[in-house]
């Protein structure tokens, strides 16, 4: 449970930080 709420939060990280390049 803790490492997949872990992965998610740097997979939510990981989207913004491109979400921003991009932009």
């Amino acid at each position: 449970m803790y490492t997949v709420r872990r992965q998610r939060l740097v997979n939510k990280s990981k989207v913004n930080r491109a979400s921003h390049y991009t932009l």
